[in-house]
């Protein structure tokens, strides 16, 4: 993978893909939104949780000539946009697997309602934005008519339980 650091860790990312293809009916008690599908993992961020902007482009490339669609669940505290990021996406929709393009979908950043502060507002990408309970949407999400999904917000998956997990939810 692009990212110097190792290999992947069991962070965000790896909880995130949790969700997404945990198998059905293995009574382990939940079922991803696609379960079944292959994925890979890609790491753009070092074990410390940076990453430039150029490494995190190389790895959109990367997974782009591989990937059918591409999950994003990470936001960026630099200043936005990044030319480079930007062009990675519009490689990854014109040209990625070989011109057929790889659909980039986009966590709608922790911009606390700033619709700009995520690449999931812009064009080639599906932004998904974060929920409470109640249906009213979460305070560190960004939200806006570029959003296109809203998922709600939850500490379950099906990594490791407890403190070293993500699946330990807070009181």
């Amino acid at each position: 993978t692009p990212a110097e650091g190792g290999g992947i860790d069991a962070g965000h990312g790896s909880a995130v893909t949790g969700l997404i293809v945990a198998e059905q009916n293995n009574s382990v008690g939940v079922s991803g939104v696609a379960p079944g599908v292959k994925f890979i993992a890609c790491k753009g961020f070092n074990n410390g949780g940076s990453g430039g902007n150029s490494v995190l482009a190389e790895a959109i490339r990367y997974a782009a000539n591989m990937a059918d669609i591409m999950n994003n669940s990470w936001a960026s505290d630099a200043d936005l946009p990044s030319e480079a990021i930007l062009d990675a996406i519009d490689y990854a929709m014109t040209q990625g697997r070989g011109g057929l393009g790889c659909l980039p979908i986009w966590a709608a950043g922790n911009g606390e309602g700033d619709e700009t502060a995520h690449y999931g507002s812009y064009p080639w990408t599906v932004g998904v934005s974060l929920l409470e309970n109640s249906g009213i949407h979460d305070d560190l999400t960004s939200f806006d008519e570029t959003v296109q999904i809203s998922a709600p917000v939850g500490q379950w998956s099906t990594d490791a339980s407890g403190p070293i997990g993500f699946n330990n939810p807070e009181p």
